[in-house]
């Protein structure tokens, strides 16, 4: 608190002096009453700012929300999600990216329930087949090996012994048996080549080439294979049987070719087998067939490809690609 006086003169008489003391209260609250509306507004334009904050934040980071929604929904097998591409260009492309790999996902799904349904239907069908080979080729054997063997009980049984009639049943066992032994040869060469175990790949594939051009004689078959095939893996090994093997049988069953071309390479690490024709081509629906549906799935199971070539000069070209695993032991 301050003071101070001063003189009272008026008209050159003195009245005394006038005392002057301030008061400090009236600009402390003066003071205060400014600071208190200032910091009234300032806290109502604090709020109203992270109001206005929190709601972009909320509206940017919606698109977040709804790429992790449909990424949940993908994790639990809807691939049916599909996002609007809104928003900032970052959050369009990434939606725009997401709606496809569900669509991808989509689609081989789909095609994954395709190929089960058909190889389910290539199982029943290769039991058919083996049911009708076991009952129109080998019952009527085993048949007539019971006759044979009840024709020489009875012989056996008689106090006259009949050398002819007894010869002629055993060479009726003999001739059953012998077909018998090529029934199942050819059954277990078609569920398991016998011959890639018992000579190799090349060899075999010879062996294969060999047996198609004395069943088709008008069919002319070349193959250029290299020697190493003897150091790949069994199942490598095997898978390249059967894809020359689908080849030359589509060939004679759809090409009506009179030449065909089999060509295997190797490329460092990987494996390259052509099989090439001269003939007719082949359909939409016979290139989509269960043979090569199902050689096109063991490829993709060792990491290759499959490949079918509709070639603009005529004929067809079957091309397949896999990785080769060195196992000299194998063979």
């Amino acid at each position: 608190m301050e003071r101070a006086s001063v003189d009272a003169t008026i008209h050159g008489r003195n009245f005394g002096r006038i005392i002057i003391t301030s008061n400090p209260l009236d600009e402390i609250a003066e003071v205060w009453d400014a600071v208190r509306f200032a910091a009234i507004d300032g806290a109502l334009l604090a709020a109203a700012i992270f109001l206005m904050t929190m709601w972009l934040v909320s509206r940017s980071l919606r698109p977040i929300r709804n790429v992790s929604d449909a990424l949940a929904r993908l994790r639990n097998g809807d691939y049916s999600v599909r996002l609007k591409q809104n928003g900032p260009p970052e959050f369009s492309e990434m939606s725009g990216k997401l709606n496809a790999l569900a669509a991808t996902l989509q689609s081989v799904t789909d095609a994954n329930h395709r190929l089960v349904q058909k190889l389910i239907h290539v199982q029943d069908e290769e039991r058919k087949e083996i049911a009708r080979d076991l009952h129109d080729e080998i019952g009527p054997h085993l048949f007539a090996m019971r006759t044979a063997t009840a024709s020489l009980f009875t012989q056996a049984k008689t106090p006259q012994i009949d050398p002819v009639r007894i010869a002629k049943a055993c060479e009726r066992l003999e001739e059953n048996v012998a077909s018998l032994q090529l029934l199942n040869r050819a059954m277990l060469n078609r569920l398991r080549p016998t011959a890639l175990r018992e000579l190799g790949l090349s060899d075999a594939l010879r062996a294969l080439v060999a047996s198609i051009c004395e069943n088709h004689p008008d069919l002319r078959i070349t193959l250029a294979a290299p020697e190493t095939l003897a150091d790949l893996d069994e199942t490598t090994a095997l898978t390249i049987y059967r894809v020359v093997q689908e080849g030359l049988t589509n060939i004679v069953k759809h090409a009506r070719a009179k030449n065909a071309h089999i060509v295997i390479t190797q490329e460092r690490e990987s494996l390259r087998i052509r099989v090439d024709d001269d003939g007719i081509g082949v359909s939409i629906d016979q290139a989509r067939g269960l043979g090569l549906l199902g050689m096109s799935e063991r490829l993709r199971s060792l990491k290759g490809t499959l490949e079918v070539i509709r070639r603009k000069s005529g004929g067809t070209a079957l091309e397949a690609r896999l990785p080769c695993v060195p196992d000299a032991t194998s063979f």
